[in-house]
């Protein structure tokens, strides 16, 4: 995605997102790093930008930020109609 772009590979985009009441208790009471919480809608938008499709991003949105199962989620990226990618 970074190439599509026109960034390095090394580029590191940090940015935050609006988390519902349920994600921010949990988040608060962690007492270690949950990587991709905080950055994969700001991911989605930029890929929607460079027009790439990131499936497994996509899904980990839903379960973060809409309420999706992780079953379903998985289900939904293992009977994604396969193509070269």
């Amino acid at each position: 995605m970074s190439v599509s772009l026109g960034l390095s590979q090394r580029t590191f985009i940090h940015c935050g997102s609006l988390m519902d009441g349920k994600s921010k208790e949990i988040l608060s009471q962690m007492k270690m790093v949950a990587e991709g919480v905080g950055t994969t809608a700001a991911l989605l938008d930029l890929a929607t930008e460079a027009n790439v499709e990131l499936p497994i991003t996509e899904q980990v949105n839903a379960i973060l930020h809409e309420g999706k199962s992780p079953g379903d989620a998985i289900r939904d990226v293992m009977e994604r109609p396969s193509k070269r990618e």
